[in-house]
């Protein structure tokens, strides 16, 4: 599941640059592609490639129901780059769907039944993170303008709110006695809530840098979901989540461009 997932992003992003290629060569002309360095045909063809290895790998892991998952991940990235990207709520929902889906990749490798009417833990979990990043995405869309976000900036509390009641509510027979996963969905929503103060600010450069914040909250709520298990890997990995938390805001400072 993580070489699908790897292998459909990094298609993912030559189909961008591709896509691109017009508006880079009047603004980013010493990227390789407008500088002749590589040519168009050759980043289609290894885009191709990609996918093809990630469709293999979804199968390889989750059987046809990755297969029709990794299906859907490569349309929503493909349906973002070629213009998507462009129209604001289609944009969003695309960008929420690649995070979500990558989920579903991950539960399909665990034999996990996610087209089921019962509505698995899962999917659940992966709607409620594609609505997240989905809210994240309306704000970045302004981070190059100069002007106050608006109401939109309480998006991102509503859904991590919403997120994280479906969870508890989902797991409750788990959650009821495990106070470090109630811990850290805490500090989650309180984190959210504090950047989303920030938003308040009509700097573009507080709003790229609270982007950044909102984004990697994500690591609180995977350790959240980590401890949940209740066995002592679960705790491990959410350890090792924690920490990744203040390294990742380090790393964000140095290559924020990539």
């Amino acid at each position: 599941a993580i070489f699908a997932s790897l292998f459909l992003y990094c298609a993912g992003l030559l189909n961008n640059d591709f896509f691109d290629l017009a508006e880079d060569r009047r603004q980013r002309p010493s990227r390789p592609l407008p500088s002749g360095l590589v040519k168009p045909s050759t980043v289609i063809l290894v885009a191709i490639i990609l996918t093809l290895l990630g469709m293999a790998s979804a199968f390889f892991a989750g059987g046809r129901q990755g297969l029709i998952v990794a299906a859907i991940l490569a349309g929503s990235i493909f349906l973002y780059n070629v213009g998507g990207k462009r129209l604001a709520v289609i944009g969003a929902i695309c960008m929420g769907m690649c995070r979500g889906l990558s989920v579903l990749l991950g539960a399909c490798a665990l034999g996990q039944p996610i087209f089921d009417s019962s509505l698995p833990p899962a999917v659940i979990f992966a709607v409620s993170e594609t609505l997240y990043i989905a809210a994240v995405t309306v704000i970045a869309a302004r981070e190059t303008i100069a002007g106050p976000v608006g109401v939109a900036r309480l998006l991102p509390v509503a859904a991590i709110i919403a997120w994280l009641a479906a969870f508890h509510v989902s797991f409750m027979l788990i959650l009821v006695t495990n106070v470090v996963t109630v811990a850290i969905d805490i500090l989650a929503a309180g984190w959210v809530i504090s950047c989303c103060r920030q938003l308040k600010t009509a700097d573009p450069a507080v709003v790229q840098r609270t982007i950044g914040k909102l984004i990697r909250v994500l690591l609180l709520v995977q350790a959240g979901v980590a401890a949940a298990t209740g066995v002592w890997e679960g705790y491990v990995v959410a350890g090792v989540l924690l920490a990744f938390w203040p390294l990742s805001a380090v790393a964000s400072r140095k290559f924020y461009a990539s």
